[in-house]
């Protein structure tokens, strides 16, 4: 467009020199030469922003063009890395479906993987379906052929897929628990069995184990934050260093099961039968034990600070040990709530009331046989 009009001009000079040359300069007007420049100057002026404003608008559009394509090609890639995301998925909890155990171990692996990997997706997804396998494990060739597939690791064995997904399921971080709670999901392990199994350094936090077996299982530096415990058998059971903050465990048979240096504070055993329990140095602050059994219960250097104990059936229960290392914080309104049979009152020789410190003493509260 340029070199058109510059071309153009060119012919016009030479066809018009003459008159180009002409005119008058005596009454100070330019002549036709300097007005004809003086147009050609803001003729081109005009078309110099002109194609300016051409370029910029098809730099813009091309801009344009280029930004629709680098989304659609990014919307092509995480279409495609969701696809595969997908098909992991969906090839896992097929394993998970088989009947042959390296299959279903291959598939818990994979299906764990994709937890860790991308939890905000998939983590809450997968472990509802580990939980489901837990309720209600796949059927397995070798135990229909009587070659069980038990976990040599455990006391007296279970499965090693449901093994497996247990440690899975206990092993995931901080930040996936917090995703739970963000959706207020809890793990739903209703009814499992899992008798006689070593759950040890895991995280069970914010769980559900109604009607779960439990029995004879060692919970060893477990957490049990916030879980609930209904109608559970947990007897002989042991919790060594196991955080039981704000648990609840109503109408549990957690008889002669021990509990060893755990912090049970604000912890419910609402009806819970607690028969020669052992709390060695348990920290019981603020637990509930209304109406428990603890007839025989161990409470050796534990700490009752605002224990209730209403209704609790304290027979024989060891509070004292001769005055040396004796239960800590109870006093005597705390102890005045309990009941217990006449003949086989509560230990507390040498246990001082924390409040007064005067000796603790038992008032005669008969147990209730009728509750």
């Amino acid at each position: 467009m340029g070199i058109i009009a510059f071309v153009g001009s060119v012919l016009l000079a030479d066809a018009k020199w003459d008159w180009l040359r002409s005119g008058t300069s005596d009454d100070g007007m330019e002549s036709n030469g300097a007005t004809v420049r003086n147009v050609g100057f803001l003729i081109a002026g005009v078309l110099a922003v002109v194609f300016a404003v051409w370029r910029g608008v098809l730099a813009n559009r091309q801009a344009e063009t280029a930004q629709r394509q680098s989304e659609t090609a990014q919307r092509q890639a995480e279409t495609a890395q969701q696809g595969l995301l997908n098909e992991r998925y969906q090839k896992g909890e097929e394993m998970l479906g088989s009947e042959v155990l390296s299959v279903r171990l291959g598939g818990i692996y994979e299906l764990q993987s994709l937890a860790e990997e991308h939890p905000e997706q998939y983590h809450v997804r997968i472990m509802r379906l580990f939980c489901a396998f837990v309720r209600f494990p796949t059927k397995d060739q070798s135990l229909e052929s009587g070659q069980a597939a038990i976990e040599p690791g455990t006391l007296l064995g279970i499965r090693q897929d449901v093994d497996a997904i247990m440690q899975a399921i206990g092993s995931r971080s901080k930040l996936r628990i917090a995703l739970e709670r963000e959706v207020g999901f809890r793990l739903d392990l209703r009814g499992v069995d899992l008798d006689s199994t070593q759950l040890l350094d895991l995280d069970f936090s914010n769980s559900i184990f109604h009607h779960a077996h439990l029995s004879r299982v060692n919970f060893a530096n477990t957490d049990l934050t916030d879980s609930f415990l209904y109608y559970a058998d947990l007897s002989y059971s042991e919790f060594r260093n196991v955080n039981f903050t704000r648990t609840r465990f109503w109408y549990v048979h957690l008889s002669r099961t021990i509990f060893q240096d755990v912090n049970t504070a604000n912890a419910s055993f609402e009806q819970t039968n607690l028969h020669e329990a052992s709390f060695l140095r348990a920290d019981l602050s603020g637990a509930y034990f209304t109406r428990a059994d603890l007839s025989g219960a161990d409470f050796h250097d534990a700490d009752l600070n605002r224990v209730n104990f209403a209704g609790a059936n304290l027979s024989g229960a060891e509070f004292s040990f001769g005055g040396r290392l004796g239960a800590k914080g109870l006093t005597q309104a705390q102890l005045d709530r309990a009941e217990a049979d006449p003949d086989n009152p509560p230990k507390l020789e040498g246990v001082l009331d924390a409040e007064t410190g005067e000796p603790l003493v038992w008032r005669g509260r008969p147990l209730d046989d009728d509750a």
